[in-house]
């Protein structure tokens, strides 16, 4: 039955001649028993078209629905968060608006230059973030499942990044207050 699934995605039906051809052996199919398979695989044909489609449908239905889920703010962020490096985006949020925001960097450049250290020690004392791993599919699996795969992964991805900023926001402390309580110390 699998030889004839197979051969059934690259049966063509004639056009125009009385004989199939066999998608195996190339051969003419000409006496009853070979036109009863040729009957059969154009059959399966017609069914996988048929289960393909509703694979397709089924896998849009399921995407759809799981991204309706997303908020709003998730959903216009959903591209930046999954490929997030949470790390990095941390030491380069906090430099961005202590360190090198023009206020800080022109006219107060102790305190970005404070500012970096403690970026420096925040983002060595935070955990590396691991993705995930996307289970790897069959390469010959229908696109739709592919999609919907990466859909989910990318949905799991975001999902332990927030877990992990969940966890890592009580190690950064309020960094204007670090910054004011090392600025006092260096004063006294």
């Amino acid at each position: 039955m699998r030889l004839k699934a197979l051969a059934a995605q690259y049966f063509v039906e004639p056009e125009g001649d009385p004989f199939a051809i066999c998608p195996l052996c190339e051969g003419q199919l000409t006496n009853e028993q070979q036109k009863s398979l040729a009957a059969q695989l154009l059959e399966l044909r017609a069914h996988a078209s048929a289960a393909e489609r509703k694979i397709d449908d089924a896998c849009g239905a399921i995407d759809r629905e799981l991204r309706a889920l997303l908020t709003s703010d998730v959903r216009k962020h959903f591209d930046l968060l999954r490929t997030m490096v949470p790390k990095n985006a941390y030491s380069e949020a906090a430099r961005s608006r202590f360190a090198t925001n023009e206020a800080f960097s022109d006219v107060l450049t102790g305190i970005a230059k404070l500012t970096n250290e403690i970026v420096d020690e925040q983002a060595a004392a935070l955990p590396d973030f691991t993705r995930p791993t996307m289970e790897t599919l069959s390469p010959d699996a229908p696109q739709s499942v592919i999609d919907l795969c990466q859909t989910m992964h990318s949905l799991q991805v975001v999902s332990d990044l927030a877990l992990w900023w969940e966890e890592c926001l009580a190690r950064l402390s309020d960094l204007g207050r670090v910054l004011f309580d090392k600025k006092s110390e260096q004063s006294s």
